[in-house]
């Protein structure tokens, strides 16, 4: 002991340096060193992640998810590799898998939380996705990709107004304006802003002529277009995208829409060849049918306007349907089946009310608490059970006692009959 203190203070001596400078410096010789071989022993533990992460990256999922699968054996508990395999899940197409795995790792970067919520949209959990859509736009705010999926996420929620801002935002990112704008102008259709959609419109085809490059196809598009113009009663101007829609693809809604045209500039007779055209393709398509018995009517034959509403079942009527019956059978003087029908489109016209009530709920306060009960239904009524039970187990906090809402969310936890949505006491709202 006595020979090793010698030793420090000799030198200490030779170098000019305090014993206990020495120490320091050792110490952080040693500090050094150990952390390199830390650093090194992780560095080399982790190189199947980084390689895994360079294959999701490149699209080589298969590899990706053999490293990650290997890697995963002996460290079932990483959490890196767990969100990492969950990330390669949904590019394999495999949400519930990636749910499952992002349940127990989470997500650490921006790239994992965008694809947790695409996991929630391929479930169509859109209440889920929505809030980790927003961290990462605030995160990324030109990445179109988030801006797209999160204007699509808004508006399977009602949430038309943010929707817009979020599609008018990816209008404006440099490549991107046509489906942008396609989004807008579909959004403001729904709220009602006709003539701002065809502004919108316009726009898009201002950067894509040919409607080639959009999330729909260029038949879909100008269909869409036509329509709107012929709901503000515009017919003329409605030709040019609706016979560029059936150049695209010939569908019976097109030529039905056609023929809708056609009747507004006055032209029935070209009305009537664009609706049996449709019916050539659909012989089911109910508005051409409506559509020729109204003509029918029009022109004084009861009987033709029964034969073309002839393929419908009384129990599928609808309130056109019904009133054209009605009118059919009073102008051949059947005073009985004119009463039956009339007492039929009395009911229909009630349910058609009680539906254009419920749409101004959910148009007009989309927040609100019976618009989110409405919204729950209708996402168990198409069978998206999992999204219902997301909205309603915050409508069942928010009102424990309300009937209605308890006989909901207890049919949708169970799968089972919902109640009838003429139940709803919208007189509440």
């Amino acid at each position: 002991m006595w020979f090793r203190k010698m030793e420090i203070k000799a030198f200490s001596a030779g170098t000019g340096w305090p014993a206990g400078a020495y120490w320091i410096v050792r110490l952080v010789f040693v500090g050094i060193a150990a952390g390199s071989i830390v650093y090194s022993v992780t560095w080399w533990n982790d190189r199947p992640l980084a390689k895994a992460e360079t294959a999701l990256e490149q699209g080589d999922l298969k590899y990706a998810h053999y490293l990650l699968s290997k890697y995963l054996d002996g460290h079932s508990n990483h959490q890196r590799a767990t969100a990492l395999e969950a990330r390669v899940q949904v590019a394999l197409g495999n949400p519930e898998q990636a749910l499952a795995l992002f349940d127990r790792s989470g997500g650490a970067t921006v790239e994992d939380l965008h694809a947790w919520a695409r996991a929630f949209m391929m479930t169509e959990q859109w209440s889920s996705a929505i809030p980790l859509l927003e961290y990462v736009q605030e995160k990324e705010p030109d990445k179109a990709e988030v801006l797209y999926e999160l204007t699509a996420s808004r508006t399977r929620l009602g949430q038309l107004d943010r929707a817009l801002e979020s599609a008018q935002r990816l209008a404006h990112l440099p490549g991107h304006e046509a489906k942008g704008y396609l989004f807008a102008g579909a959004i403001l259709h729904d709220l009602g802003k006709d003539s701002e959609a065809v502004d919108a419109y316009l726009t898009l085809l201002e950067y894509d002529p040919k409607a080639e490059n959009l999330q729909t196809s260029a038949a879909d598009f100008f269909l869409q277009y036509g329509q709107v113009l012929l709901i503000l009663g515009k017919p003329e101007e409605s030709l040019d995208p609706l016979k560029r829609s059936a150049a695209a693809q010939e569908t019976p809604e097109v030529l039905f829409e056609l023929g809708n045209a056609a009747l507004q500039l006055q032209r029935l007779e070209d009305a009537k060849v664009a609706w049996k055209r449709a019916l050539v393709l659909d012989e089911k398509h109910i508005g051409a049918r409506e559509a020729l018995a109204s003509a029918a009517l029009q022109q004084g034959s009861g009987e033709e306007a029964l034969q073309w509403l002839s393929s419908q079942p009384e129990d599928e009527a609808t309130l056109e349907t019904a009133f054209l019956r009605q009118r059919a059978y009073t102008l051949l003087g059947k005073d009985k089946e004119s009463l039956h029908w009339q007492e039929i489109a009395s009911e229909l016209r009630k349910k058609q009310e009680f539906k254009s009530e419920i749409n101004n709920i959910l148009l007009d306060a989309p927040s609100s608490f019976w618009a989110r009960v409405i919204r729950a239904h209708r996402f168990a009524e198409q069978g998206n059970w999992r999204q219902a039970e997301l909205l309603t187990e915050s409508l069942i906090k928010e009102a424990p006692a309300e009937p209605f809402v308890i006989e909901l969310t207890s049919a949708v936890h169970r799968r089972g009959r919902l109640p009838a949505m003429e139940a709803l006491p919208i007189t509440h709202y």
